[in-house]
């Protein structure tokens, strides 16, 4: 695997090197900086979101944490990385019970250029976690909704049944805020993010 750090290290040593060349007279090493300026903005653009949402996907989610710093502007990403880069960042607040943080990551992930309709549905079946943990019992069984009306496969048709299991014992009351959230929801949470995952990228 390359290193995150790689290309960002490989365009700098490239526009030493071009800075050098000039310096001494020889012009033709000016043609390394567009290498460089290439360099740079592809890293910028694609950053290690591929390999982060590889490692979510085999249960690494240490490596998946580790990996996403190395994104430095997730705006300059392209419009599918920074949605699977939200949907990562909404993974790992689920992870550490940041509810309200996942929520708004995996929002902007929902709204995002998701590859798939079955990531779609995914990410709709955390949100729906989320809302159960935060005791919004409404917000959850419409994400469900959602996660029933997209493609996806008999792995996350599990997970809706399961969610919905926990949405019945849920108190809703009536005309009013969500009831109490369910009290297994945090212990629950974890198994969530490492559960089924059927995405394909």
């Amino acid at each position: 695997m390359i290193t995150p750090s790689l290309p960002l290290i490989f365009s700098l040593l490239a526009l030493v090197a071009a800075a050098v060349m000039a310096l001494v007279g020889w012009w033709p090493g000016l043609i390394l900086v567009p290498l460089a300026l290439w360099l740079l903005w592809g890293h910028l653009r694609q950053g290690v979101v591929p390999q982060a949402f590889r490692a979510f996907k085999s249960g690494d989610l240490d490596s998946a944490r580790a990996l996403l710093v190395h994104v430095l502007w997730p705006g300059a990403l392209t419009p599918q990385n920074r949605a699977y880069f939200h949907w990562l960042h909404g993974v790992l607040a689920v992870s550490d019970l940041r509810f309200e943080d996942a929520r708004q990551h995996l929002l902007e992930a929902a709204a995002g250029a998701i590859q798939t309709e079955n990531d779609r549905s995914l990410i709709q079946c955390l949100l729906a976690e989320v809302a159960l943990n935060l005791g919004d019992p409404r917000a959850a069984r419409d994400h469900l909704q959602l996660a029933r009306e997209l493609q996806h496969p008999a792995g996350v048709d599990r997970m809706i049944a399961q969610l919905e299991r926990r949405l019945g014992s849920v108190r809703v009351v009536t005309g009013g805020a969500a009831g109490a959230a369910d009290p297994d929801g945090a212990n629950k949470a974890k198994l969530m993010v490492v559960g089924d995952r059927e995405g394909k990228r």
